[in-house]
């Protein structure tokens, strides 16, 4: 966990995480428009979508190649398609604003903040171009990747972008960037095969086992959230335990895992008719009662089938109240699956827990997991302390927690003590 704290902390100091968050969207209309359950999207802002996921697959090849991101003949080409996302950027963010869409989607807060910070924070990535800072410009939007694939498999809805057989620099990708790219573009079929071709590969597990454990978790990923499909889910598991060279401290979960696969799959036959609000309390309810402690890694498909649904819920009509509730769960599934390159948006959705309905119960527990959080990170983060506007910001928020009808300097404060 500390060398998760640790790099996740580097990201911050970078400014990796704040530009690579934005980048989420270099294909945002998969994280709004377009969408199963809310209005169609206009014929513009899909083209907008489709040309940003165009672009993405265009540069991708060469984000994960430092020699060929840094090769003279490439830089003309790398530097066009950055800005080009620059200015479809800039469009998506002033057409969200508009669109009825958009405002329906604004219930989930991560898609308001991915949508006003690329317009400004994407110029900082082209300017670090065009100042020479490559190798840093690199590593954000090879981060940014990653960081794609989760916005786009929150969920069932939206829409495939680009076909990206046509691009033949896609084949110079090794099986998990390929995997990787075909998530982000929301291909999740092709995704899931490409994973697999790492997680049968035997000599993979023995001598990269970091490597092959990230395909496992980006597979089980797409096919629990993305698909929500339990009978592919239970074939990649079947997969993972087939591998002879399966890591040792992974088997353990990995039983746990297909267990709740199993489960899963008998509850689907049954129809639920429980909001997705009420399914994911009781899948986070039954995943607390079986773990050995917070965040046990035996539980990963219960908090990633948990957050599929939180976010689904997120996209229906509720009360602010039942909304802060989801982002209260959303952040302790986070807090579980943050190693798949989350970053801290379990910290962002206790923000917004806290800011959604405040003065609550629920604002409290909010509040203190957030806390909680913050001071875990920075103690693991050497001689660094946490920045004072990190507490002034800390202050406010516990302000705005605390029960309305008492003062939150004398009564309210109890509710704040550690135990």
């Amino acid at each position: 966990m500390k060398r998760l704290i640790d790099s996740r902390f580097l990201l911050n100091a970078l400014g990796i995480n704040v530009l690579g968050f934005a980048l989420v969207a270099l294909s945002l209309g998969a994280c709004s428009p377009g969408t199963k359950k809310g209005d169609p999207p206009s014929d513009a802002w899909k083209g907008q979508m489709q040309e940003m996921g165009q672009t993405l697959v265009e540069i991708y090849p060469y984000v994960v190649s430092s020699r060929e991101f840094n090769a003279p003949e490439n830089r003309i080409k790398i530097q066009e398609s950055l800005t080009k996302m620059a200015s479809l950027a800039h469009s998506v963010n002033k057409e969200r604003g508009k669109t009825d869409l958009g405002k329906k989607l604004d219930k989930d807060p991560y898609l308001s903040v991915i949508s006003s910070t690329l317009d400004r924070e994407i110029r900082l990535a082209v300017e670090g171009l065009k100042s020479g800072k490559r190798d840093f410009s690199r590593v954000i939007l090879k981060n940014a990747t990653g960081m794609c694939v989760r916005c786009h498999s929150r969920g069932q809805w939206g829409p495939e972008f680009v076909d990206w057989q046509k691009e033949a620099s896609f084949q110079r990708l090794n099986p998990i960037e390929k995997g990787d790219l075909l998530a982000a573009v929301r291909h999740y079929d092709q995704a899931i095969q490409q994973y697999e071709v790492v997680l049968s590969d035997n000599q993979l597990a023995a001598t990269e086992a970091e490597s092959w454990v990230k395909a496992g978790n980006s597979a089980l990923n797409v096919a629990v959230r993305s698909k929500q499909d339990p009978v592919v889910a239970e074939r990649i598991v079947n997969t993972i335990l087939s591998n002879s060279n399966l890591p040792s401290y992974q088997k353990t979960n990995v039983e746990e895992w297909k267990k709740a696969i199993l489960s899963w799959k008998d509850s689907k036959e049954k129809k639920s008719t429980l909001s997705p609000l009420a399914q994911a309390q009781q899948i986070l309810k039954e995943a607390r009662k079986n773990e050995d402690y917070w965040g046990d890694r035996g539980s990963y498909i219960h908090y990633l089938r948990a957050s599929a649904l939180l976010h689904d819920f997120l996209r229906t009509e509720s009360s602010s109240f039942e909304q802060a509730q989801a982002l209260n769960l959303l952040g302790e599934s986070y807090e579980v699956i943050s190693e798949m390159g989350e970053g801290d948006a379990n910290q962002f959705y206790y923000k917004a827990c806290i800011k959604r309905s405040p003065h609550t119960k629920v604002a409290v527990g909010c509040y203190r997991r957030l806390e909680q959080n913050l001071h875990i990170e920075f103690s693991g983060s050497g001689d660094i302390r946490m920045p004072r506007m990190a507490m002034d910001e800390l202050r406010v928020l516990r302000d705005l927690a605390s029960p309305a009808e008492l003062d939150p300097s004398s009564e309210g404060k109890s509710m704040f003590d550690r135990q």
